[in-house]
């Protein structure tokens, strides 16, 4: 009897662990690495966590071995060989021994080389290509040459997903297309390169690579943005409707995209939940996905605010027997999430599942989510991401399974998230993706629903001391500042490269300063816009205050800003003459900053 696709990844993954067993005598100690390590971890964080493929477990394995090798495994095990970094150390010096501006963006330089390597492995594993793969391997498919091998159509979607990837992690897509010239001349030159000789063999040639890429260059440029409006739509709890129709056509593409049922599933979810009232919300949700901003969140502060005790606690989830809501929203996620958790072993993920999947109807259903979200907790303990644990500890509520549990157990995570000192059971970081005020936020909740004014109020006052006043003014950055509008915007900064637009809210890309604007409408009947957030990426010119830059330390930037207040979208927050700075910090450097109120 043919095995099913579950009982395959099993055999899949216990093979590849066996294979993992023997590599593993090989580890280079991370302590031994030196700088490799922190960009390593930092460009895998980027390609992972900041494109939202994947928030799970992911190690990182760097083996001695005088061949480059470069592959994810699929229970997240990423390995890179020493060779790889030898190779890319040559070459970075040789280069800057021919600049001296070369000199002073060595991390740079490392970066822009070994990222297409890395970049090709994600794409494969956001395509589910490896199991793919291990099929047709374990099925011995007629027709296939060489069935442990991926086919040339395979390698040229993955092409075009790791260019996609790159231009979502926020890397310029044109050093892959120097890597693919660059491994070319490597192709013509094998004596003098014998580590790539295996590698090498394991693609079609790169100029067939190239000209396909150049042959769907338009494509690809058009799947690149519509992947970016549905993070966007993510981080900004905006436009589901429209990003729903568009991963729908994405999905034409890549049929069998891990990556696709995982935003899919993660969309559908907030159109359905947010389109709640918010007495039918009850708690917040935590996503497991970085937002900039929620919409909604002064608002469920406000209904905190109510210090009226509910009637009955009954009117939680324990006794509904109907899906609130668009029930066609809800059945689409539900089903999103089956297929994508078919792949995914996400306890972040997992536990978002289990938080929709409690509010079905059935007490059947109420108690197979509960199960899941304790095993998803359990997961995530030691980890740096709290999305599992808060949520276990939400849904312990909503079903008045133990009240004075859940309560504690955020309390618990309260001390967890405001502590420096914790650390990830993994090499790569799961990141913070959720906001350490919706911590607060349930608690308060909590308190209003069973009549606490005065815990209600303690955690009323937690978060008041992290919002900005209403009457202290935005500090201008570059002559713009956070509630401005556009025609200023034009004014200070000039015309934009483009802007991106949905039907709430706009993006303005100033590529020549490393910098985004995001802006919503002030009126329909108006063609101004005002300025939500302002985005510094990498490289940008624009100093937010004190002479400080992307690629600072966060010493240096601390030294001004003084200390975070939260946690909040994998990032730091600040808050400074009227401003709330979100700081993403890799390997102690900042990576971004976005300002917002």
């Amino acid at each position: 009897m043919a095995m099913t696709d579950r009982e395959l990844r099993d055999d899949f993954i216990r093979s590849s662990q066996k294979e993992l067993l023997q590599t593993i005598l090989h580890e280079i100690p991370g302590n031994t690495l030196g700088d490799w390590k922190d960009t390593l971890e930092s460009v895998l964080f980027l390609l992972f966590r900041h494109t939202e493929l994947y928030r799970g477990s992911l190690r990182l394995l760097v083996t001695d071995s005088p061949d480059i090798q470069v592959k994810m495994y699929p229970e997240g095990t990423f390995l890179v060989s020493s060779a790889l970094l030898d190779y890319i150390d040559i070459t970075v010096y040789e280069n800057a021994a021919e600049s001296s501006r070369r000199i002073r963006n060595l991390d740079a330089e490392r970066e822009a080389l070994l990222v297409p390597f890395l970049a090709i492995e994600a794409a494969h594993f956001a395509l589910d290509q490896p199991f793919t793969k291990y099929k047709r391997i374990t099925e011995k498919k007629a027709g296939s040459a060489n069935p442990a091998m991926y086919t040339d159509e395979e390698i040229f979607k993955a092409d075009s997903m790791a260019l996609v990837l790159m231009e979502l992690a926020e890397f310029s897509s044109g050093s892959y297309i120097n890597w693919l010239k660059t491994l070319g001349k490597i192709a013509k030159d094998k004596e003098v390169y014998p580590e790539f000789s295996d590698y090498l063999r394991s693609f079609p040639a790169p100029e067939s690579r190239l000209a396909a890429i150049e042959a769907e260059r338009k494509n690809i440029e058009n799947i690149t943005g519509e992947f970016s409006s549905v993070l966007t739509s993510l981080r900004t709890a905006t436009a589901f409707s429209e990003s729903a129709a568009g991963l729908a056509a994405l999905q034409e593409s890549y049929p069998h995209s891990s990556f696709i049922m995982r935003l899919n599933a993660l969309i559908l979810h907030q159109e359905w939940f947010f389109n709640l009232t918010f007495e039918n919300q009850f708690l917040q949700t935590f996503f497991p996905v970085a937002q900039d901003f929620s919409p909604y969140r002064n608002a469920m502060i406000a209904l905190a605010k109510q210090n009226t005790a509910r009637e009955s606690q009954h009117t939680l989830i324990k006794n509904q027997n109907t899906i609130p809501g668009n029930v066609r929203i809800y059945n689409a996620a539900l089903d999103a999430y089956k297929n994508a958790l078919e792949i995914y072993t996400d306890p972040a993920f997992s536990s978002s599942y289990a938080m929709l999947l409690a509010r079905k109807g059935t007490e059947a259903d109420r108690n197979n989510a509960l199960s899941i979200a304790e095993n998803a907790a359990a997961q995530e303990a030691g980890s740096h991401s709290i999305i599992a644990r808060t949520n276990y500890a939400t849904l312990l509520f909503l079903m008045e399974a133990d009240s004075s549990r859940a309560y504690l157990l955020l309390e618990n995570l309260v001390s967890i998230a405001s502590s420096e000192s914790v650390q990830s059971r993994v090499l790569i970081t799961e990141g913070f993706p959720g906001d350490f005020r919706d911590i607060l936020l349930n608690q308060a909740l909590m308190m209003r629903m069973q009549g606490n004014v005065v815990r209600l109020n303690e955690k009323l006052s937690a978060l008041e001391k992290m919002s900005i006043p209403e009457n202290v003014k935005s500090t201008p950055i570059r002559f713009i500042a956070p509630g401005d509008n556009t025609d200023e915007l034009l004014i200070r900064w000039g015309q934009p490269s483009e802007i991106v637009y949905n039907y709430y809210t706009e993006k303005w890309m100033y590529p020549s300063l490393a910098a985004d604007i995001f802006a919503i409408p002030e009126d329909k009947t108006k063609r101004t816009g005002k300025i939500t957030l302002i985005k510094l990426k990498t490289g940008s010119p624009i100093s937010p205050a004190g002479n400080i830059r992307t690629g600072d330390s966060r010493a240096d930037f601390e030294s001004v800003f003084g200390s975070p207040l939260y946690q909040a979208g994998d990032s730091r927050i600040y808050l400074k003459d009227g401003n709330r700075y979100a700081v993403l910090y890799l390997a102690g450097k900042i990576r971004q900053i976005i300002i917002s109120r």
